[in-house]
């Protein structure tokens, strides 16, 4: 039996009028940026206090709607989850923390989503953007008086304190700048990395939040729309890779598919797109990082200094093969959520650690979890998008694609949510 119109009427109202929603979502959104060492992790065996933090939401989200809670759905999923948890310690005789956190991002997951329902996608861009705004205004600042200064101002350090070039500092939500823009630019800039240990995965969440404007606002679409281009430029003063082409991904198809124009005219602008695309991506410092990260014998002909450096993080084109290799030797069940028990660590190097979303779920998961983790997350896009209308259906899809290239967000409740909202969807749950 399905959740009747009262039962959702009663969630609907006890969560429309109440700012706790706001703030829960922004705890969640600081914790994937990872920028301090209190949102860095919420395992306990890095960050106690976050853990705790991570916890007490968990217990307040369940007492707001636990008359409504309906677990068929969640306990089918956490029965897979878990038997393919057991085949994997009883395969290594080792368990790790690391499956209970999974256990936990997927419960809290659930718990987003029924509180939320289809707003939580709401509540994110909200979010996002009132960072954004902060974002933009630190980054301004920061380049006027410097990241020494700034950082002298900033109460906490930043996560990536100690690989930074300058000393980088915190104000949880604003990270100062670490690394700089090209030396090729007419002018060099700090990277604006907003909340985030990184400029890249910052770019990747504004990436995301943008989309999920442009979804809100199907309709009503206007290309001089302030919030759209505070969006836009924001993405661009990141100076990411990725960021540009999730930025070009989400133009040309916001173009092609919901701007209403003649046809010819629609073309004409997707081609100058294309090529303003390819004009950025023949800037130097894009270009020459491109072929850096995509230069498989560069990259293990000086794998020798690993061992003076410590561990390395993978990323990227590296990131990508080395999780390949990873599956082509455990294609079925996949390594498990522990790195020593990899391909690449116990036959390569254990000091190399790779970060990425696209490959890492089919090696750490085996190909059917991580089919089906794609195949709930375009679902789940298809069923969103028509929450409000959005004519094309996998555009959000595509841009988390774009993002998983580089980036690892799959076991974040945020990201979970959007990836398992087609099988907890509030209208869908079977309450039996």
């Amino acid at each position: 039996m399905q959740l009747n119109n009262k039962t959702m009427q009663s969630i609907d109202t006890l969560i429309r009028y109440n700012s706790w929603q706001f703030v829960v979502m922004m705890i969640f959104v600081l914790f994937m940026g990872a920028g301090t060492s209190f949102t860095v992790s919420d395992s306990p065996l890095v960050n106690i206090p976050g853990f705790l933090v991570i916890i007490g939401i968990t217990f307040f989200l369940t007492r707001k709607i636990i008359r409504y809670l309906y677990i068929k759905q969640l306990s089918i999923l956490l029965l897979v989850v878990g038997l393919w948890i057991f085949i994997q310690c009883f395969r290594v005789g080792h368990y790790d923390f690391a499956y209970v956190m999974l256990f936990l991002h997927i419960i809290i997951a659930y718990l987003i989503i029924l509180v939320y329902g289809k707003e939580f996608f709401v509540y994110y861009e909200r979010v996002i953007f009132l960072l954004v705004i902060i974002g933009l205004l630190g980054w301004v600042i920061n380049n006027v008086i410097g990241t020494p200064s700034m950082s002298a101002l900033a109460p906490f350090r930043s996560s990536d304190y100690n690989n930074a070039l300058e000393e980088s500092g915190s104000f949880l939500i604003y990270v100062t700048g670490a690394w700089k823009s090209a030396q090729d630019l007419p002018i060099e800039l700090y990277r604006n990395q907003g909340f985030c240990w990184e400029a890249g995965r910052y770019a990747s969440l504004v990436a995301v939040g943008l989309v999920v404007y442009l979804i809100k606002s199907n309709h009503k679409f206007n290309i001089a729309s302030p919030k759209l281009w505070i969006y836009v430029i924001t993405i661009l003063s990141t100076f990411s890779t990725t960021g540009y082409i999730a930025l070009l991904i989400i133009a040309v198809i916001t173009i092609l598919f919901v701007y209403r124009t003649n046809l010819f005219l629609k073309g004409l602008i997707a081609i100058g797109l294309c090529y303003v695309g390819l004009s950025i991506g023949s800037l130097n410092f894009i270009n020459e990082k491109i072929e850096e990260q995509s230069d498989m014998s560069t990259f293990f002909s000086e794998t020798g200094h690993i061992t003076e450096e410590g561990v390395v993080t993978v990323e990227r084109f590296e990131g990508n093969y080395l999780d390949w290799l990873n599956f082509i030797h455990d294609p079925i069940l996949g390594y498990g959520l522990t790195d020593q028990w990899s391909y690449v660590q116990t036959h390569i190097s254990n000091q190399l650690i790779t970060s990425n979303g696209l490959m890492k779920p089919f090696a750490q998961y085996g190909f059917l979890l991580a089919f089906l983790y794609f195949v709930f997350l375009y679902r789940s896009s298809r069923l969103l998008l028509s929450d409000y209308n959005y004519e094309f259906k996998p555009m959000l899809f595509l841009v988390i694609i774009t993002i998983s290239f580089s980036y690892d967000f799959g076991k974040h409740p945020i990201f979970l949510a959007f990836t398992l909202y087609d099988i907890f969807y509030p209208y869908k749950m079977d309450c039996r």
